[in-house]
């Protein structure tokens, strides 16, 4: 029993739609717990057309700054510039920083950099009523994040009354290679469970997806975990059903997850 607990994805197939640089991440965990991955970056990271804005916005920081990240990559592409400039992270130490997930955190601790606020979940809704509580009449925030984004907190710290910059790090683009060999084994019902980290890896993956294998597929879709509760609503609308929606909303919650659905009687 004690080696079943350990390897409760044995004999189990996963579609991993992450990007290429943070795929590995969610590959590692998942074979950890014994299962098998096929690796499917439905999104490719590009550096956004111009700096300009980012650069202008870090020489600015000061003590009534909130940085907020709300994505890992959005942490990882800040800090590459920052070092591109010849630039300590002191900038950052300046300021009060809040991150939506415990994973965003992790990339921000691994560079000794201080967290003041992540809430309890990762919605950009909870972390805009977590901020107004703390958030003082002179504070300025400051968003480093995708190009394509959900709007919800910056609109609500505007309406507010709060100065708000945003500064895209990076653009989500349709990666050149495509999907077909990962569809191919849908097709083949070789994948038992596909798995979403976000919006945009859903919305490309069936942008990607052509209309004679969206057809084959119908009604024969493998189970499927997504990272949050809009991700969850993303797959929804394009016709998938939900089985797992952590209530931890990082790549480790998620894995944790579906193991907690398989042992409670999720059929495999």
């Amino acid at each position: 029993m004690a080696e079943e607990e350990s390897i409760p994805f044995k004999g189990l197939t996963f579609l991993n739609t992450r990007d290429s640089g943070s795929a590995p991440v969610l590959t590692d965990l998942l074979r950890e717990k014994g299962g098998a991955v096929v690796e499917c970056p439905t999104i490719e990271l590009k550096r956004p057309k111009s700096w300009e804005a980012f650069d202008t916005r870090l020489k600015s920081v000061t003590q009534d700054d909130w940085i907020v990240f709300t994505s890992p990559n959005a942490v990882r592409a800040t800090l590459d510039r920052i070092w591109s400039l010849n630039q300590p992270y002191g900038a950052l130490s300046l300021a009060r920083i809040a991150v939506i997930g415990q994973g965003t955190g992790d990339v921000l601790r691994a560079e000794k950099l201080e967290i003041d606020l992540i809430p309890p979940l990762s919605q950009q809704e909870v972390l805009l009523r977590y901020l107004l509580e703390r958030m003082k009449k002179d504070d300025r925030v400051w968003i480093p994040r995708a190009q394509e984004a959900r709007d919800v907190l910056e609109r609500g710290l505007r309406a507010a009354g709060y100065e708000v910059v945003v500064t895209p790090v990076y653009r989500t683009v349709l990666p050149e290679a495509g999907i077909k060999p990962a569809v191919d084994d849908l097709m083949a019902g070789r994948i038992d469970w596909m798995l979403f980290t976000s919006t945009s890896t859903v919305i490309n993956f069936f942008e990607l997806l052509d209309d004679e294998s969206r057809r084959g597929l119908e009604n024969r879709w493998p189970k499927v975990a997504c990272i949050g509760a809009v991700t969850a609503e993303s797959a929804r609308e394009c016709g998938l059903e939900v089985q797992v929606v952590p209530g931890r909303q990082d790549v480790s919650g998620m894995v944790d997850a579906i193991a907690g659905y398989l042992t409670q009687g999720g059929t495999e």
